[in-house]
């Protein structure tokens, strides 16, 4: 007869048992993370409620409005788990929509003069290819104009997810509005289309622990206001910077309904400080003030377009500038292979060791220590740490 071990078996139980629990726990939390931050304007999943209904999917959650035929808001979570490299999924019709609601489908911007333009991107889902083909269903899309999309738009969108691989983890709410009563429509559906795109990113480094707890007035959160319009392609994201609050009075949305009282309060007075912030130096209001949470590795930070820098510790340096450590630099536009680090001790500078930057033209970018790092980093403002 054979002899069974019982103990074993249990325990070989329990941990499947636990390991259950533990991906059912993990599911849920994703879906959870997704909104965070709250319910802008209090979306329920109820198809009487065409103008906010709710959709939670495990990738993002968003309000839904089938008068706009576009979204109200779009929330989700980042970190670097999210970005990969998966193939980009087809545009499709939403076909979870209850039946009242029309269905928009790919062709209807055909031809408009709009993009289809990605609330959550399809970068910030790229690790599988089905949580990339949840982000081409058709109510996380609004038109957007191409100078757009393809201009700060996407810029932002490439930042965030190099905060995230730099070790932070981000909560982002977007969506769109309009700066008056009337506006153009597109397709047969006459979808709307917005006057401004608005972001807002809340950005924390990735720790154990609540998340919502480990946010303080001192957490770094950056919101955008752009204009859906083409002339803004060859802008900066930083320069549509603005408040929360700014948004809120624009949209008439709550954003931080789910955040703490006192931390909701600093978070909607907040006006960041562009890739400044990146290297975790730059001060809140100028001067010396402590630096933002969530900035990433302690490094010099240069833009090569206008020269401006931020030291460890120090206030921030402007173009006019020079200090002890770097001269004003712009990096020009180097061919392959060469090394500006010869230009900036042509200055009379030397720079810090552990200083980087990147040619405004080629985007090719050198860290002193290595010599020629190569363009392998998709940094978007021609600035580097």
């Amino acid at each position: 007869m054979r002899c069974v071990n019982f103990g074993r078996l249990l325990g070989a139980a329990m941990a499947l048992a636990l390991l259950a629990t533990a991906a059912s726990a993990l599911a849920d939390s994703d879906i959870r993370a997704q909104m965070l931050l709250g319910n802008p304007d209090n979306a329920v999943a109820s198809g009487l409620n065409r103008d906010h209904f709710l959709i939670r999917r495990r990738q993002y959650s968003l309000s839904y409005n089938d008068t706009l035929h576009f979204p109200n808001w779009v929330s989700w979570h980042l970190n670097a788990s999210d970005v990969g490299n998966t193939s980009r999924g087809q545009f499709r019709p939403d076909l979870g929509l209850p039946k009242r609601f029309y269905q928009v489908v790919p062709g209807d911007y055909t031809r408009s003069g709009y993009d289809r333009g990605h609330n959550c991107p399809s970068g910030d889902r790229s690790d599988t290819p089905e949580n990339n083909d949840a982000v081409f269903v058709m109510t996380n899309i609004t038109p957007q104009a191409h100078g757009l999309n393809g201009g700060p738009w996407e810029q932002l969108e490439s930042y965030c997810r190099d905060l995230a691989i730099q070790g932070n983890e981000l909560y982002i709410v977007c969506g769109h509005g309009f700066s008056s009563p009337t506006h153009d429509t597109i397709g047969p559906a006459k979808i709307a289309v917005p006057d401004f795109a608005w972001k807002v990113v809340v950005v924390l480094p990735n720790k154990r622990g609540s998340d919502l707890r480990r946010m303080t007035p001192r957490t770094r959160v950056i919101a955008v206001k752009m204009p859906n319009i083409n002339t803004v392609s060859g802008r900066q994201w930083m320069e549509y910077i603005v408040t929360p609050a700014e948004i809120e009075r624009a949209t008439g949305l709550q954003l931080f309904s789910n955040v703490p009282g006192a931390t909701a309060a600093a978070f909607r007075t907040r006006r960041d400080q562009g890739m400044g912030s990146m290297a975790g130096v730059g001060p809140e209001r100028g001067g010396t003030s402590a630096p933002q949470e969530g900035g990433g590795p302690e490094m010099v930070w240069v833009n090569t377009r206008s020269g401006a820098y931020w030291l460890p510790g120090a206030r921030y340096y402007g173009a006019s500038l020079e200090s002890d450590q770097v001269a004003n630099i712009r990096v020009g536009p180097y061919a392959v292979g060469v090394n500006p680090w010869e230009t900036i001790r042509a200055r009379g500078k030397e720079a810090p060791r552990n200083m980087m930057i990147q040619s405004e033209h080629s985007r090719n970018d050198w860290l002193k220590q290595a010599g020629y790092f190569g363009g392998v980093r998709t940094f978007q403002n021609d600035a580097v740490t």
